[in-house]
């Protein structure tokens, strides 16, 4: 699926061409991500690249999609504990002694205190979403602690809810900078500037927690209705906006309408006058476009001072790569049609690339044992993997039809 607005480049340098659209300038406090997580930043960009997890400024300006029409989503890592690990313990441990600052913080700023989106309207620091892995530990001891589904899949559920928040800030970011960019004139900051800034902050927190409540509620994957349900209780124990989000959830209508809401108000508040064209302004927003919020760059940061990626207690898997075929998987794939062996063959350079591509489905297999992991070939056909967290290695173990391998 090709996108059918701009590059991400270009919609920014449309915006360099608007006096004012964007500053070089941090952030204020009220508005910002907190002296915290503003720090938390500002130790990224002075890292090197390859002590956290990012995918880049903007990896899919040219991608295209594969043949599920997806792009890959590189900020979605699969988190696999190894043998004999308290998985309790090590999520724990993972959130540290910065938990309690990561549940002070939420009290007053929100789901944004475990994950934040830096506008692309300032030009200080690397836009995009940046979530901490201590951050997604965090949220999963404060919201899923009692909630039965392995502290893997709570790990997963928490990094899918943070970014899915986040990633509606992107879309609210891209929203307004291209009304801006069709009348050239800037808007952000006048809002940022406005007397109806904490109004407005409400009613984008709201639609943020919502589409992320939703990442869960509409997931097939197993136990997200439980941290679905819990993450609602947690919600509402948190600041404005926030709290109200999961009364959005359930009717993609009410959720139009306050998505159509949030460009009128921002209109509102930049030009202190009701916009005359506001019908069709919220469709500049793409809050429901999965393929569009895959563009915003995603950075999963490791605290250096307490853990290495490579010490982790646990594993991060990003990709799949140094994978062998066993011989019961080759004779498999030899009975298959040459179709499918083109396809699987691609289903490997996608894996090397990145386990976030959507179309591949890539999840763990509880019922072929730890380490196991399936992986959609085509829609027909999937194939199960193993992970040899010692060895760090991955072995191809089986492929063929949903309901042989046991997927119905």
């Amino acid at each position: 699926m090709r996108p059918i607005h701009p590059k991400l480049s270009q919609l920014i340098d449309g915006l360099d061409q608007i006096n004012g659209a964007r500053r070089l300038e941090l952030m204020t406090e009220r508005d910002g991500p907190g002296e915290y997580v503003a720090r938390r930043i500002e130790l990224a960009q002075s890292r090197p690249a390859d002590e956290y997890a990012s995918h880049g400024m903007e990896p899919l300006a040219e991608f295209e999609g594969n043949e599920f029409g997806d792009a890959p989503n590189f900020a979605e890592p699969v988190f696999c504990f190894p043998d004999g690990v308290n998985e309790e313990d090590v999520v724990r441990q993972l959130a540290g002694a910065q938990g309690d600052e990561f549940k002070r913080q939420a009290l007053a700023r929100g789901i944004d205190a475990y994950g934040w989106y830096m506008t692309f309207h300032q030009k200080a620091l690397q836009m995009g979403v940046y979530i901490p892995i201590e951050g997604v530990a965090a949220l999963a001891v404060h919201a899923l602690s009692s909630t039965p589904i392995t502290w893997a899949s709570k790990l997963s559920f928490s990094l899918q809810f943070i970014l899915a928040h986040e990633r509606f800030h992107y879309a609210a970011d891209v929203g307004i900078g291209r009304i801006e960019c069709i009348l050239e004139w800037p808007m952000w900051w006048p809002i940022r500037e406005s007397r109806d800034l904490a109004t407005m902050i409400n009613l984008e927190e709201q639609l943020a927690t919502a589409f992320a409540l939703r990442r869960l509620r509409y997931s097939r994957e197993l136990g997200a209705n439980k941290a679905y349900r819990d993450l609602v209780a947690f919600t509402k124990t948190l600041p404005p906006g926030y709290r109200v989000g999961y009364k959005l959830v359930n009717s993609r209508a009410d959720l139009e309408d306050e998505l159509l809401r949030l460009p009128m108000k921002s209109w509102k508040s930049a030009f202190d006058t009701d916009a005359q064209f506001g019908a069709g302004l919220h469709h500049l927003y793409p809050a429901f476009q999965q393929h569009e919020l895959n563009r915003c760059p995603t950075h999963v940061l490791v605290d250096q001072a307490r853990i290495t990626l490579k010490d982790l207690p646990f594993h991060l898997i990003m990709s799949v790569q140094a994978m062998t075929e066993s011989n019961a998987f080759l004779k498999r794939l030899q009975r298959l049609p040459a179709s499918v062996r083109t396809k699987w063959e691609k289903t490997r350079r996608l894996l090397a690339e990145s386990v976030g591509f959507a179309g591949l489905d890539f999840k763990p297999w509880p019922p072929g044992g730890q380490g196991c992991f399936s992986v959609r070939v085509d829609r027909s056909i999937r194939a199960h993997l193993r992970f040899a967290s010692a060895e760090q290695s991955w072995i191809a173990e089986s492929i063929g039809a949903h309901d042989e391998l046991g997927h119905g």
